[in-house]
């Protein structure tokens, strides 16, 4: 019953929104049309009161005559001056005779009627705009008539001939009928200006008036222009609403399919079961992520992504210390420290040390390089040279980083100059490359000494070209049991390539945190290619949950 009611309380409702809604774009559409006719007509209206019909073309046309008359008058000014200068040469000479002149002109009234029926025409034709050819027509048949008239006057009227003979007389009629037409010439372009001047502030003021027109349509025109619009888009809306009415009958009803009943018992709580599955869910997320986090991770952090990353052997890894600007070996080495981490760095050092001493007698020079700056060499060639020496050997550290020499700016102790060593860097011409700095440790078991090396920006092969290298290492193997060399970074320097013919051995120290970029496989490649002579990798500054 209730469901009954519920579907017919929302058919009903339905039914009479579609119908209001339809009603109201109704009214609102009819409403819009009706004021868009209203101002339809309104312009109708405006048009035909103002005798305007094609307003563009309308004043197309003025314009242009407004153009044309411009260029008309400026000729017709510049012939004035040429005309009242003439008139002023036949004035001078005919100066003599001016009885004779004024005669001429009041004497023949024929020529004066000829002159304003000229006129007359020649405004015709102006005012035109030059195109009535029928004005200009008459105007050139009344300018022969003139001439001719002028002609026949002055040839009636004794001027002078009887005392001066008849070339004299000819001579003044001449002149006279010159005179009378620039007369007729200049009169005729002065009365054009005239009667241009007058045309063309006529047009400008026909087309002030079609400006002021021109505003008022176009206002009519925008207005027209949104009602339009505005009706379009209530017809639309109209449609879709006249639409959504024909075919509510057509709709599919909601219908009761099963009714429902009370259950007998209530159904037990899902909660439970929803908490498990949403914790499972949420674990396995977590675990995808976790995952992809650490398949994505290309750092070193793990002899495995050391493997992984490079395919390089490893030699040993070495724990990070919390802080290293204040190392005390000595301490570490001799005094039980309740550190686990200084623990753990002690014993791997040691493990280094005798994987170097089991290579054998004839591993006695070692090349300490890294793919990169600020991995750590200097901290693994002093501490792996004072492990060496705590075994009663005699160790050297031989500074070939020519771009950063750490080792050499290391604090040492003084001590007394020793000829032999001079000796041997003046023999092999070393001298000026590398020179004697002093003894970093001094102990019981053993020393360690450092040969210090200037920084210059050339490479390894440079400094050393013309030099004996190879002899200054053989004959520190005589006093020394182990050299050890640092060398610059392998990623924009080719020391470790130009270094490694000169060592029995070649170590890389590589750093957990750093990665290994695709434009340092070539160096990777190049440890590969040293075969033995490439002893490995020292896993560096790796973090204790790693180290296995």
């Amino acid at each position: 019953m209730l469901g009954q009611n519920f579907l017919t309380a929302f058919t009903k409702l339905k039914n009479e929104r579609t119908d209001n809604s339809a009603d109201f774009y109704r009214r609102l559409a009819e409403g819009k049309k009706a004021e868009l006719n209203a101002k339809t007509e309104s312009l109708e209206r405006f048009k035909l009161s103002s005798q305007v019909a094609d307003l563009e073309q309308q004043t197309k046309s003025p314009l242009e005559q407004i153009r044309d008359l411009e260029m008309q008058k400026q000729k017709a000014t510049e012939k004035i001056p040429s005309y009242e200068k003439t008139l002023g040469n036949l004035e001078g000479y005919m100066a003599q005779d001016q009885q004779t002149v004024s005669s001429t002109r009041s004497g023949n009234p024929r020529i004066t009627t000829l002159r304003d029926q000229i006129q007359r025409y020649n405004d015709e034709y102006v005012a035109s705009g030059y195109k009535k050819a029928a004005s200009k027509q008459q105007a050139d048949n009344l300018r022969r008539e003139l001439e001719m008239e002028v002609k026949r006057t002055t040839m009636n009227e004794d001027v002078g001939m009887g005392a001066t003979g008849g070339t004299v007389a000819e001579s003044r009629r001449d002149l006279l009928s010159r005179k009378l037409d620039t007369e007729q010439q200049l009169e005729e372009a002065r009365s054009s200006v005239r009667t241009i001047d007058t045309e063309i502030n006529r047009l400008k003021g026909s087309v002030s008036g079609l400006v002021s027109k021109e505003a008022t349509i176009a206002s009519y025109e925008r207005e027209i222009k949104i009602l339009g619009e505005e009706y379009l888009a209530l017809t639309e809306k109209l449609n879709a609403a006249d639409f959504a009415a024909i075919s509510k009958s057509h709709d599919q009803k909601l219908q009761i399919h099963e009714k429902a009943l009370a259950p007998e018992s209530p159904e037990p709580s899902q909660a439970p079961f929803m908490t498990l599955l949403a914790g499972i869910a949420t674990f396995m997320m977590a675990t995808f992520v976790l995952l992809g986090l650490v398949y994505l991770d290309n750092r070193l952090l793990s002899p495995f992504q050391l493997q992984k990353q490079t395919r390089l052997p490893l030699l040993e890894v070495w724990n990070r210390l919390s802080s290293v600007k204040d190392l005390d070996l000595d301490r570490i080495f001799h005094q039980n420290d309740n550190k686990k981490e200084l623990e753990t760095f002690k014993q791997l050092v040691r493990n280094t040390r005798y994987k170097i001493s089991a290579m054998g007698d004839g591993v006695r020079t070692l090349l300490l390089c890294s793919l990169k700056p600020k991995e750590g060499k200097t901290l693994v060639a002093v501490t792996l040279a004072y492990a060496l020496s705590l075994n009663n050997q005699k160790v050297l550290l031989l500074d070939c980083n020519f771009k950063n020499n750490g080792i050499t700016r290391l604090p040492v102790q003084s001590v007394a100059p020793n000829s032999g060593l001079e000796r041997i860097l003046q023999q092999s011409d070393l001298d000026r490359v590398f020179g004697l700095k002093g003894r970093l440790f001094n102990h019981i078991g053993g020393s360690v000494d450092i040969v210090g090396c200037r920084a210059d920006g050339n490479s390894a092969s440079e400094l050393l070209s013309g030099k004996n290298f190879r002899a200054l290492l053989t004959n520190l193997q005589q006093t020394y049991d182990y050299v050890l060399l640092e060398c610059s970074a392998m990623d924009s320097h080719t020391d470790t390539k130009e270094l490694s013919n000169y060592a029995d051995k070649v170590v890389a120290v590589l750093s957990a945190n750093n990665t290994v970029a695709a434009a340092e496989q070539s160096n990777i490649d190049f440890l590969h290619r040293l075969n033995d002579k490439f002893a490995g990798v020292i896993l560096n500054m790796t973090d204790m949950r790693n180290l296995s």
